[in-house]
């Protein structure tokens, strides 16, 4: 089973890549700046929000799971000797990815506050004066013309007809709110640094305003004065960090300003297919149809199977009424671990797994109660003992729970597919239980 994160990050991927390639085949070719920045805006913030739905739904499970107290007393235990020294690699990345993470947002979290101090310390400290209805804000440290906070942002000593250039430009950004547009665009950079489809995004968003500014430019100026100055301030040092007048794909640009305008409304066949895709990815990228059971089957206990699961892989008979036979339980003994820094941190536990098989033989919603220290329960399934008696301090004081339980959910999850359960000759969904018991001897 994937960890949340995973498959959240699957599900943004899934619906951006689609909405980006139908963003490319009917709308990348349409000069419809205002049709293009929408759909651009909008379909960024439902990639976002649509693998969020699962969290609207009823995620716990049916109150048909049967009461702890009926569990068969069928233990094993795993081996201390065997336990102690294993390194497992699983810890190491385990770790080191967030942590990788956790750096990347760091750096993107430091970027953006730079920036934005350093545009605050523009305003504050520069020479200012108005051009129509927004302030304009002139100093020798601006790299660049660019727009924000309903202000104009030059560089000191611009040419006379360079500054009613960049007024015009900027000014257009500002009335089409650009700026506030992109702030999402800009704090989902900090989240998905690494994410290829959010720069692509950045880009696509970014250079469509760059387009509706310059039509808003020619409304004023000829298209070949105009292109004359963006070709040759294109021959001057760029700051990369914002995407300003003179730091934009200007080769585009231009051949934009000189092609033949192809403005289209959206077509209704075009309206839709996208209406359709939406549609199914909503329904696909979401547990919205996780309610939804095939036929009339209900999810039962495996108490009230005739035939309860067992693995493909055992040979033995299907167990009547336990639970796990005892294919399932070797196959669980010889992958379950005590972690490292649990035995470090001297945590011991109890973990109870709920979890159910469906009518396919798959595993689905796996669920967890913990308790730490002596366990109350008085049936258990598989207890894990290793060595280690310290107590949590530096490193390892944080450790908890979640870590035994992230074992036992990664030791489920890698059991080969299951027989499904059978009720009245027919394959049936069940919950199913376990119960691991992590002990330490010094």
């Amino acid at each position: 089973m994937n960890p949340i994160p995973v498959d959240y990050l699957l599900r943004l991927s899934i619906i951006w890549g689609a909405l980006l390639l139908y963003y490319h085949f009917f709308l990348a070719k349409n000069h419809n700046w205002q049709l293009r920045r929408v759909y651009l805006f909008s379909t960024y913030l439902l990639g976002i929000i649509i693998p969020l739905l699962p969290a609207l739904q009823i995620s716990q499970l049916p109150e048909v799971l049967p009461d702890l107290s009926v569990i068969p007393n069928f233990t094993f235990e795993a081996s201390a000797v065997q336990l102690e020294g294993v390194e497992s690699s699983r810890v190491s990345w385990w770790i080191a990815i967030p942590l990788l993470y956790g750096i990347g947002v760091f750096i993107q979290l430091c970027l953006f506050l730079k920036n934005s101090w350093q545009i605050w310390r523009w305003k504050q400290i520069g020479e200012q004066r108005s051009f129509g209805q927004y302030a304009i804000v002139e100093h020798p440290s601006i790299p660049s013309p660019f727009a924000g906070w309903r202000t104009i942002f030059l560089p000191r000593k611009l040419d006379e007809d360079l500054q009613s250039v960049a007024c015009l430009h900027e000014a257009a950004h500002l009335r089409s709110h650009h700026n506030l547009e992109r702030l999402p665009l800009v704090l989902g950079q900090i989240l998905f640094w690494f994410h290829p489809l959010q720069w692509y995004y950045n880009h696509a968003l970014s250079t469509v305003q760059e387009y509706q500014a310059d039509e808003a430019v020619l409304q004023h100026i000829p298209t070949k004065t105009y292109g004359h100055i963006l070709i040759q301030q294109s021959m001057q040092p760029t700051h990369q960090w914002q995407a300003g007048l003179f730091a934009s794909p200007l080769k585009q640009r231009i051949n934009m300003m000189i092609s033949q305008k192809n403005k289209q409304p959206w077509r209704l066949p075009q309206m839709g297919l996208f209406l359709g895709l939406l549609g199914l990815l909503v329904f696909s990228c979401s547990d919205l149809a996780s309610g939804i059971k095939p036929g009339s089957e209900e999810l039962i206990s495996y108490l009230e199977a005739d035939q309860v699961p067992s693995l493909v892989t055992s040979k033995e008979a299907p167990p009547e009424k336990s639970p796990f036979n005892r294919t399932i339980l070797e196959n669980i003994y010889r992958n379950i671990k005590y972690p490292k820094v649990a035995r470090q941190a001297g945590l011991t536990g109890y973990v109870w797994a709920k979890f159910v098989i469906d009518e396919n033989g798959k595993l689905q919603k796996l669920q967890f109660e913990t308790q730490e220290g002596v366990s109350t329960k008085d049936f258990e399934t598989v207890v894990v003992t290793g060595y280690g008696t310290a107590k949590a301090t530096g490193e390892t004081a944080n450790v908890d729970m979640d870590i035994l339980a992230q074992e036992v959910e990664r030791v489920i999850s890698e059991l080969p597919d299951w027989k499904p359960a059978l009720k009245d000759g027919k394959p049936v969904p069940v919950t199913m239980d376990m119960g691991v018991i992590f002990r330490l001897e010094g």
